[in-house]
């Protein structure tokens, strides 16, 4: 498989898979038999990553994480410049863990005109290159600042006229889908595991929930702030 990857997109890719997919269609282990299936003719860098993956984890070997997969991943942008006056909202971030998981959030905010992110405590910044990987180039395109002290962030927000609502799962949690939305506000996100700090929620003026109907009461928090600034986004935008 290593030597498959080293001739992606060269004259002996082909015959590098055929051989990399007889080896593992010989293999004691059924999982990477499997896999072989997937191998073809004319794969794509991006194409072969994802079953380099999991032959990966088989293997024990080096594992390939999300970054490596963001590589080789493009976009065709029609769009040069903002089709619309940018959303009045900043989002404010509590020690994210994740530096995939901000670059998911630099480029969901962009794509839906945000103002800026305020990155604080040990939340990476885009001079991270799993951030800048994931972000796609839109850490490039949105504002950002840093703190390094969240409350200290939001009480600064609160400052400068931003109402400060924070998207947490508690029972005291006003739904998202029905809330009456003040703007300009800023948006709080919390850690992966941890959520927001008890100082960080005590300085917000609202806490906001997802409603979920499933057995897990939380989800990964780029995919809930993708809920949450779509529901803040047409709020605003159809008032």
């Amino acid at each position: 498989m290593r030597e498959a990857q080293q001739c992606i997109g060269a004259s002996g890719q082909d015959k590098a898979i055929t051989r990399a997919a007889a080896y593992m269609q010989a293999a004691d282990d059924e999982h990477l038999r499997r896999l072989a299936g997937l191998l073809h003719d004319g794969m794509t860098h991006a194409e072969f990553l994802c079953v380099l993956v999991p032959v990966e984890r088989v293997a024990s070997r080096d594992h390939v994480t999300d970054a490596i997969m963001f590589a080789d991943v493009t976009t065709d942008d029609a769009v040069q410049t903002p089709i619309a006056p940018a959303l009045p909202v900043i989002v404010i971030l509590d020690n994210l863990r994740s530096a995939i998981n901000l670059g998911g959030i630099f480029r969901t905010s962009e794509f839906f005109g945000v103002q800026e992110l305020w990155l604080c405590g040990y939340t990476a910044t885009p001079e991270h290159e799993h951030v800048a990987k994931s972000a796609m180039g839109t850490d490039t395109l949105l504002s950002w600042r840093y703190f390094e002290n969240t409350a200290a962030a939001i009480l600064e927000a609160k400052k400068q006229g931003y109402q400060c609502y924070a998207l947490e799962t508690s029972p005291s949690a006003k739904n998202i889908n029905t809330f009456g939305f003040t703007y300009p506000c800023a948006l709080v996100l919390g850690n992966e595991r941890f959520g927001i700090s008890q100082d960080a929620l005590a300085c917000c003026d609202e806490l906001l929930a997802i409603p979920g109907y499933g057995r897990k009461n939380s989800i990964n928090v780029a995919s809930a702030y993708a809920i949450a600034i779509n529901q803040l986004s047409h709020a605003f935008r159809n008032r």
